[in-house]
């Protein structure tokens, strides 16, 4: 009997503390839904027919708007590593990082390796290469099959230059089951290694794919440019491809200029000023 107890308040603990990670404007809605849903309920049971009617119609269509928040509609996760996240894709690096220190400091016994994996990405946006490394050795001592871990040591390897050691841990990466789409980050490696035969199949591969984000294909279409001649007939649709895609070169320039001292800064500057002097369509193009 103790023990069913003790299991019953651990159960009631976790969900207390989920519940407190929800963002109160959700909190707040899901329980007016609930107390509509009721309403619905007691007019179906106990009004005459044209009521029940209107309210069934009613309750229905609530059950269906639920499940689909259910499924589309992520709440804002308020634990500590949940804010840090935010905080990391609003570009606030350095916030990220103090944030999730301050997690890690907190934390007894074995570390999260989710976190571990955010400082370590947090510290390679900020230039803090060395710094990052040890934080993604420290994910992976904990998680070796984390393919976040491991695409995470594939982009600060990347970062100090050894492009190379790169392409091994994306394709470790790729192998615990990263998404294919880290198919780019290989093809630029390789492009960067100078192994141009190496990387067009994999970026020609990359263009075939219907779900790939801005940044990736203005480079994939980018880096393919710089690889045919003005002559050949796929020219047209890579620049318009880039130009459809334009946004995603900022995120390029920026890695470029964060890592500017190191040969990967250097290399992909020089890429980018290639990418955009082809696109500049030659006189002898208009006649």
């Amino acid at each position: 009997m103790t023990e069913r107890l003790t299991g019953a308040h651990m159960s009631l603990s976790r969900f207390s503390q989920r519940v407190k990670r929800l963002s109160w404007p959700f909190v707040l809605s899901g329980l007016l839904a609930l107390i509509l849903a009721i309403l619905l309920l007691a007019l179906i049971l106990l009004g005459d027919s044209t009521v029940r009617l209107v309210a069934a119609v009613g309750l229905f269509g609530l059950l269906v708007g639920a499940q689909l928040v259910i499924l589309f509609v992520r709440p804002a996760d308020r634990s500590p590593l949940g804010q840090a996240r935010q905080s990391f894709s609003a570009g606030q690096f350095e916030m990220a990082a103090r944030q999730i220190e301050t997690l890690l400091d907190q934390t007894r016994g074995k570390p999260d390796p989710r976190a571990l994996i955010l400082l370590g990405n947090s510290y390679r946006q900020l230039g803090r290469l060395a710094d990052s490394q040890a934080q993604l050795e420290r994910a992976l001592q904990v998680a070796p099959r984390q393919s976040a871990a491991l695409y995470g040591m594939g982009r600060t390897t990347l970062a100090q230059g050894n492009f190379i050691g790169a392409i091994d841990w994306f394709d470790q990466a790729l192998a615990a089951g990263a998404p294919p789409v880290i198919g780019c980050e290989i093809g630029l490696a390789s492009f960067l290694a100078g192994d141009r035969a190496e990387a067009l199949p994999t970026l020609q591969k990359m263009t075939r794919r219907l779900q790939i984000e801005p940044y990736r294909a203005w480079l994939v279409n980018g880096l393919l440019l710089l690889s045919v001649k003005e002559q050949s007939p796929t020219v047209a649709l890579l620049r318009a491809n880039i130009k459809q895609n334009a946004d995603g070169q900022a995120y390029w320039q920026a890695d470029a200029e964060r890592h500017h001292a190191t040969r990967y800064g250097e290399r992909l500057a020089a890429l980018l000023r290639d990418i955009d002097a082809r696109l500049v369509i030659p006189e002898t193009a208009h006649d």
